[in-house]
C-alpha cells in the first residue's frame, strides 16, 4: 500500500517537461509581446517623425494611413497569427481587412492629391510597387474571406492553399515595407536618418515574418 521509490519515480520526468512547457509558452508570449511593443512604437514615432515635418495637410494621411496599413497592422496580425488557435487566426483576418481598408485609403489620398497638383502618376518604383501591393492586399482579402474563414471557409482545411496564403502574405508585407522605405526616403534626403527608418524595419522581418 506504500509509494515505492520505484513507483514515484517515472513521474519526475513529466513534472519536469511540463514545467518546462509552461516556462516556454511564457517565454514565447513574452517575446511576443515585446516584438508587438516595438511595432507599435516604431509606427508611431516613425508617423508622429513625418507629420511634424509635413504638417496637417491633405497629403500627410497618405502615410499615417500607409504606415498604419503597411507596417503595423500586418505585423501584429502575423505576431497573433503565429501563437495559433480559434481566436487568434479571427483577429487576424480582422486586423488585415482593416490594414487593407487603411491602405486603399492611403491610395486614395496620394491619388487624389496629385490629381490636384496635376501631377502623373506611378512614375516611381514606390509609386508602381505601391499599386500593385495595393490591388495585392485588396485581392488577398477578397480571396481569404470565402476561402480561409475559420468558420466556414471553402478551403480552410485545404494545407496547400493556406502554404500559399501564409507565404503570398509574408513576401507581400515584405515588399510593403521596402516600399515605405522607398516612400520614406523620397520625402527624407538625410541617410542617417533613412538607415533610422529602415534598419528596425529589417530587424523586425526577420522576427516578425519569418
Amino acid at each position: 500500500s506504500f509509494m515505492t521509490s520505484d513507483t514515484v519515480s517515472p513521474t519526475l520526468p513529466t513534472t519536469v517537461n511540463s514545467a518546462q512547457g509552461m516556462s516556454t509558452t511564457k517565454d514565447t508570449k513574452s517575446d511576443s509581446t515585446l516584438l508587438k511593443a516595438i511595432i507599435c512604437v516604431f509606427s508611431v514615432a516613425s508617423t508622429s517623425y513625418l507629420y511634424n515635418i509635413k504638417g496637417n495637410v491633405w497629403f500627410s494621411f497618405h502615410f499615417v494611413s500607409m504606415i498604419a496599413g503597411f507596417i503595423l497592422l500586418p505585423g501584429l496580425a502575423f505576431l497573433i497569427k503565429k501563437a495559433g488557435g480559434y481566436t487568434n487566426t479571427k483577429n487576424h483576418g480582422y486586423l488585415m481587412a482593416l490594414s487593407t481598408l487603411m491602405v486603399c485609403f492611403g491610395f486614395y489620398v496620394i491619388y487624389s492629391n496629385k490629381e490636384a497638383y496635376q501631377k502623373e502618376h506611378f512614375l516611381t518604383t514606390h509609386g508602381q510597387l505601391g499599386l500593385f501591393l495595393t490591388l495585392l492586399y485588396i485581392g488577398m482579402a477578397l480571396f481569404s474571406f470565402p476561402s480561409l474563414n475559420v468558420d466556414w471557409g471553402v478551403f480552410k482545411t485545404n494545407k496547400s492553399v493556406r502554404f500559399a496564403h501564409k507565404w503570398t502574405g509574408r513576401l507581400a508585407t515584405a515588399a510593403a515595407w521596402y516600399c515605405c522605405v522607398l516612400g520614406f526616403n523620397t520625402m527624407i534626403a538625410d541617410q542617417t536618418t533613412q538607415m533610422m527608418f529602415a534598419a528596425p524595419l529589417a530587424v523586425l522581418a526577420f522576427f516578425v515574418l519569418l
